[in-house]
């Protein structure tokens, strides 16, 4: 099954967990293994090859507009549009609000990708199940298509994120099986996936899986025990230790800190299992870092290449 163009709806009322616990991001900003979950279903478009994409946005992010209209070379055209008024809550509001593709005419074979869901590459095979009118009305995340003037559900569906508890066991599940997903990084032993520009300072002891991002930086004497994810950007601290936690992109984590089953972003520290989150006001112990240290990075493999050859 091929489709002609596929509308990605990220901020809907299904996703408003998001919106309270973490106001500054929009859903579709929502970090899955290093990478954003709207990097996975750009991918999963790209699979069905299809022509058109276009993400309707109630939650829109000048950030995210900013990076996705670099110049980037796509099978597709792409389009990421700022979405007014109420926030759909079902299939048939989003026809109703008359926005982006929906301006016009409905398009026989839109496929529309509704809230958070997480899925592989699709198998060729798909089923399709009519949609009733109770789920047009307020409708289960997932993948939908509009053909020949009725919805239909698209199987398979996929993982739904309908929690921070979900989101984080998605990413944990995502680092332990990477074969079904493209990582942003490189293996250089089991479990153990490193991006670009790494820093890992003397003393930090490492365990998979673990998964470091482009431009990150592990200082003296971290811990990290397993299960742990820090995405683009992020700093931790000296003698700080991780386990089963994922850190945010652009977040510092500061020295001698002990978190487990935690999602740091920024300043935000939230609790994989309840959700409930607290705010470190002491910029020393966790903040976000509008830049990162990435330009640093370099820098510093440079300084220790020189001083590597000075000593030799």
């Amino acid at each position: 099954m091929t489709f002609d163009s596929v509308l990605y709806v990220p901020s809907v009322q299904q996703t408003q967990w998001v919106t309270e616990l973490l106001p500054w991001w929009s859903p579709a900003q929502l970090m899955i293994c290093g990478r954003r979950l709207l990097d996975f279903c750009l991918e999963r478009a790209e699979d069905f090859r299809v022509c058109n994409i276009e993400i309707l946005d109630w939650k829109y992010s000048e950030r995210l507009a900013n990076e996705y209209s670099a110049s980037k070379i796509r099978p597709y055209a792409f389009t990421y549009t700022r979405a007014t008024g109420p926030m759909p809550r079902g299939l048939d509001d989003l026809v109703a609000c008359g926005q982006g593709i929906l301006a016009s005419k409905m398009p026989n074979g839109l496929a529309v990708a509704w809230g958070l869901c997480l899925s592989g590459h699709m198998p060729e095979e798909v089923t399709l199940s009519p949609v009733s009118p109770e789920d047009c009305r307020s409708t289960p995340m997932g993948f939908y298509l509009w053909l020949d003037g009725k919805w239909m559900q698209i199987r398979p569906v996929g993982v739904a994120l309908h929690d921070v508890k979900t989101w984080h066991k998605v990413n944990m599940a995502v680092l332990h099986t990477p074969g079904k997903f493209s990582f942003p990084c490189y293996s250089a032993e089991e479990g153990v996936y490193l991006g670009r520009n790494v820093v890992i300072e003397h003393g930090a002891e490492i365990a998979g899986p673990v998964l470091l991002a482009d431009n990150t930086w592990i200082g003296r004497n971290v811990q990290i025990e397993g299960d742990v994810i820090v995405s683009h950007g992020a700093v931790v601290g000296e003698g700080t230790r991780l386990k089963k936690t994922v850190v945010g992109a652009n977040t510092y984590i500061g020295h001698a800190l002990d978190l487990e089953n935690k999602i740091v972003a920024g300043s935000r520290i939230i609790d994989a299992e309840t959700g409930a989150w607290t705010d470190l006001e002491e910029p020393g112990l966790a903040r976000y870092m509008e830049w990162g240290l990435g330009w640093l990075a370099p820098i510093w493999h440079f300084l220790r290449g020189r001083s590597h050859g000075r000593s030799s």
